[in-house]
């Protein structure tokens, strides 16, 4: 029997669907496919896949989850569960700038471990920050981690560099001045702890 093309499939009524899907078999499953979209229910056909779910839950997969990564999952689910569930992510074809050694992110760790490491210095002597005694010792620091990024990254000239070390030694007496002015409020226990780790 000759079908006279998709008018007249369109034409036919639904008694015909079940000798079209005996003919063509992967049929019946794009079919099962739209009326579970259709439907109020959530399904695979909607993105349901319960076997990612112990994966991308830290709880369980023991995986580390940072402050960031949180708010990244509150912002965009979805765009969360395509980079750390998938692993994609976006192409960056951005030209590296010339000006710039240190990205927002990078300059923020080195800055973070840097208040991290003195912090723990000052209470580990049960002293109160104090920009005439530490910060000799936290310049130190700040320049040997600068040394070692640059050991691992050249910046693109030496104007950069000295520029940018002389931003980031700035914050860090900075940083030691509102440490000071805040000592009395509070007495700080942990620094850039993980969530359920030691302090």
């Amino acid at each position: 029997m000759r079908v006279g093309g998709s008018r007249a499939l369109r034409r036919a009524d639904t008694s015909a669907l079940p000798a079209v899907r005996e003919g063509f078999p992967a049929l019946a499953q794009g079919a099962a496919a739209e009326a579970a979209r259709e439907s109020n229910v959530f399904t695979a056909y909607d993105g349901l896949v319960p076997e990612a779910g112990p994966m991308l839950d830290p709880r369980v997969s023991g995986a580390v989850a940072s402050a960031t990564g949180l708010e990244d999952l509150a912002k965009c689910p979805f765009r969360y569960f395509l980079q750390r569930g998938l692993g994609l992510d976006t192409v960056d074809d951005a030209e590296p700038n010339p000006d710039v050694w240190l990205d927002p992110m990078t300059r923020g760790s080195i800055m973070h471990e840097l208040y991290a490491t003195i912090m723990r210095e000052i209470r580990d002597r049960q002293e109160t920050p104090d920009p005439a005694r530490h910060g000799a010792r936290l310049r130190e620091l700040g320049l040997a981690a600068l040394a070692a990024h640059r050991a691992r990254v050249p910046p693109p000239s030496d104007g950069v560099y000295e520029r940018e070390e002389r931003e980031l030694l700035n914050d860090l007496v900075l940083f030691l001045r509102f440490e000071a002015e805040d000592c009395g409020q509070r007495k700080p226990l942990g620094f850039e702890l993980a969530f359920g780790g030691p302090t």
